[in-house]
């Protein structure tokens, strides 16, 4: 019954089917709160928000992707560093396919989420700040990624992303073999 109506407040201008809008919003949040152990009257900031995906992806429950879309939805503010601490998480702990599937639904800002990613995957890559045994699953993240930004910057701008790439994959490779830390 409040799925309609909530749907009609995004797409009217009644005052009361706004109202129904952001009560919807605002509850599916309280649940999520309550659901992860968070203060429900605890006063929403945007670095709140970004508090409790950390919450939620600390606790890796199964629903932890919905539960980060839902708090994304209510608070288009928060969309690119909560999708870029999802991704991050989702491919620490080896959900390659999740991750996939995560990066193909992001409706908001896309190319600058995959060039963010890109960014703190290669930062974090560079400054040997992954485990040795976690780095194929962030190489193979970064093809993907890879993948995907080509369809959102000129042919240039990818050209130095792989570039970037290859460079980062030599460095690890002269890690492994003399086991020793470049940096």
């Amino acid at each position: 019954v409040v799925m309609p109506l909530a749907k009609l407040g995004t797409t009217s201008s009644h005052p009361i089917a706004n109202s129904i809008l952001i009560e919807y919003k605002s509850q599916a949040i309280k649940m999520i709160k309550i659901k992860y152990g968070w203060p429900v009257d605890y006063f929403d900031f945007q670095q709140d928000r970004i508090q409790l995906v950390f919450r939620i992806l600390k606790l890796n429950l199964p629903e932890m992707i919905a539960d980060v879309k839902t708090l994304i939805e209510s608070s288009p503010d928060i969309a690119s560093d909560a999708y870029i601490h999802l991704i991050y998480r989702l491919v620490e702990v080896g959900k390659i396919e999740e991750f996939f599937q995560l990066i193909l639904s992001i409706e908001c800002d896309q190319d600058k989420v995959i060039v963010k990613t890109i960014d703190v995957f290669m930062a974090y890559l560079d400054g040997d700040m992954i485990e040795m045994e976690l780095i194929p699953h962030f190489i193979e993240a970064l093809k993907i990624l890879l993948g995907r930004l080509k369809e959102f910057v000129d042919e240039f701008k990818y050209n130095q992303q792989v570039k970037q790439v290859e460079m980062i994959k030599n460095v690890i490779s002269l890690r492994e073999e003399f086991e020793m830390s470049i940096w």
